[in-house]
């Protein structure tokens, strides 16, 4: 099993690598900003890149061919002001692929206008890479609960939510994932959709709700209730992709079974411990859960709660890009 992850802001650094392990001072012409950041994709096992992803885990920079890497770690990065004194730090990350040593900053480069670059770099420090398709229920979300309805950024373990088919059951693990706005630019599936309040009929949702793309609600296909993915009810009216925000933050909620629960009123999935919803999973979260469900070391996965609607059943069903409600009732 294994993730692939794809960010932004990576440069390529031509200086010296001695003077960047040590962390001397670098003159910004040696990082290679003319034609601007590019983006790397990586394939690594957990998620989570240190020196144990070496000639193991890959990436491939601006699209090109991947190969193995070599890591060279993690920390900050300080621009140096023209009396040398270091200022505002931003995290960085370090890497190697075919020979060149590339540079990403997740927020982004520090200032410049001391025109040189200070660096604190662990090789011991880990990176973990973004998740690259949560499948959860945006900020702000109110969620039915025992006490009334209840942000779900607010819920911890423990806390009692009211399901479609098992009353009142407990939060086992719940799991957060901030998503900026660079992450949604260069990776478009991690942008939310947005269902319009009434968009899936009256008082559903009662406000407007965003998801991920891949998170799903419940349907009726005839007398079937089905499980659609959000992005499959793109198209209908007041269902749209949601257009890129400064930053989102996302959150799972995860029970003893996989359960449908109430999302400003609009019945959808809680977390579904499915292989890719695994694989979308950061490494320390992946350990977590798995302390709690011992299954999944097994290779079993949990039944779903009802049966999931595929993209080719979705299109026969006419919801697909505009193409009309169908015979979806939801």
């Amino acid at each position: 099993m294994s993730v692939t992850s794809t960010i932004a802001n990576v440069y390529q650094y031509t200086g010296s690598l001695l003077s960047l392990s040590t962390g001397g001072l670098l003159n910004v012409s040696v990082l290679n900003t003319g034609s601007g950041a590019q983006t790397a994709t990586f394939v690594d096992d957990d998620g989570t890149l240190n020196q144990a992803s070496d000639g193991v885990s890959t990436a491939s920079i601006g699209g090109g061919t991947a190969s193995t890497i070599d890591y060279l770690g993690a920390g900050t990065a300080s621009t140096v002001t023209l009396l040398g004194i270091p200022l505002l730090s931003v995290p960085v990350m370090a890497f190697k692929v075919d020979g060149n040593v590339y540079l990403h900053f997740p927020n982004g480069l520090p200032p410049l206008s001391g025109l040189m670059i200070s660096f604190n770099i662990d090789p011991g420090a880990g990176f973990n890479l973004p998740n690259p398709m949560p499948i959860c229920l945006a900020n702000g979300t109110r969620i039915r609960t025992a006490r009334g309805l209840v942000a779900i950024e607010r819920l911890v373990p423990g806390d009692m939510v009211q399901t479609l088919d098992h009353g009142l059951q407990p939060i086992r693990w719940t799991g957060q994932r901030m998503v900026s706005r660079a992450e949604q630019m260069i990776e478009q599936r991690l942008r939310p959709v947005r269902i319009a309040a009434g968009a899936l009929g009256p008082g559903r949702p009662r406000r407007d709700l965003q998801v991920t793309q891949q998170h799903r609600i419940l349907v009726r296909i005839g007398t079937a209730e089905r499980l659609i993915a959000a992005k499959h009810l793109i198209g209908r009216k007041g269902i749209a992709l949601s257009p890129v925000e400064r930053r989102i933050s996302y959150h799972h909620l995860l029970f003893d079974r996989h359960e449908i629960i109430l999302a400003e009123g609009c019945a959808t999935e809680s977390l579904y411990l499915g292989e890719q919803a695994i694989k979308a999973l950061p490494g320390p979260a992946r350990r977590e859960i798995g302390l709690l469900f011992p299954m999944l070391a097994t290779g079993q996965h949990p039944d779903a709660a009802r049966p999931f609607l595929t993209r080719r059943e979705a299109m026969a069903e006419r919801v697909l890009h505009g193409l009309g409600a169908g015979r979806i009732a939801v």
